[in-house]
């Protein structure tokens, strides 16, 4: 079975302020469709998009690339 999925990510900066703690780090917003013939066919590809997407971003590479310094 050959998936197909559409993804958009949107990337924006966010300040975290606290009273001794301030930081500007990233926040990562992901919307995405999967397609498929039947209903169990689209779920199966959605989690197969998702285990995807986790390795991908749990990755240390990514991960510090979205680190705002």
């Amino acid at each position: 079975m050959r998936d197909e999925w559409e993804v958009t990510f949107t990337l924006a900066p966010v300040m975290i302020n606290l009273d001794r703690y301030h930081k500007l780090t990233g926040s990562i917003s992901i919307a995405f469709f999967a397609w498929a013939k039947t209903h169990q066919d689209a779920l199966s590809s959605r989690e197969r998009l998702i285990a995807i997407l986790d390795e991908g971003l749990s990755d240390e590479t990514v991960r510090s690339a979205f680190e705002m310094h």
